[in-house]
């Protein structure tokens, strides 16, 4: 038998998610949501004061800063930019977490890698472009080309990163 819903049951459902993940306010937000769901899905009763409860539980760990979305956002971009993932697809990305893409640009700009270097990065990490045998470059160019267009980046940005020879020993 399930325990009946209650904030209380709502808040360690929440306090468990956080002990687990880095979050944004939003992401724990459609978290409590996707579980209220499931469980009318499995015949609990949800009670309709649940999303007030939602909304202080947010309102609880935004106070106690066990979520800042600032903090998120600065870790996820600072994380995503060392894989080398371009603005594009950084923004996109933590546009789903629920922070805007101006908070984004500033955060990049206020950072040492540039789309460039990123790109560098990703052709580094795929090993693609000038890292491939001199023999099979010509033969991947556009298979190269079309991985770094799907990461986000531009066509000048990524026929620069997959010529770049400069690192190559």
């Amino acid at each position: 038998m399930n325990k009946r819903l209650t904030e209380n049951r709502l808040m360690n459902i929440t306090l468990f998610y956080l002990s687990r993940y880095e979050s944004s306010t939003e992401k724990v937000r459609s978290m409590l949501n996707r579980r209220l769901r499931r469980m009318k899905i499995q015949g609990e009763e949800i009670p309709p004061e649940a999303p007030v409860w939602i909304e202080n539980i947010l309102q609880k760990i935004q106070k106690e800063s066990y979520v800042d979305d600032n903090r998120y956002a600065e870790n996820q971009v600072r994380s995503l930019a060392a894989q080398g993932k371009s603005e594009h697809f950084i923004c996109a990305k933590l546009a789903l977490a629920g922070i805007l893409g101006d908070r984004v640009k500033e955060i990049l700009d206020s950072m040492e890698s540039t789309e460039e270097s990123r790109a560098k990065r990703f052709v580094a990490r795929k090993k693609i472009g000038y890292l491939r045998p001199r023999r099979d470059r010509q033969k991947f160019w556009e298979k190269d080309m079309a991985a770094l267009a799907r990461a986000g980046f531009s066509y000048d940005i990524a026929r620069q990163a997959l010529t770049d020879e400069s690192e190559e020993s």
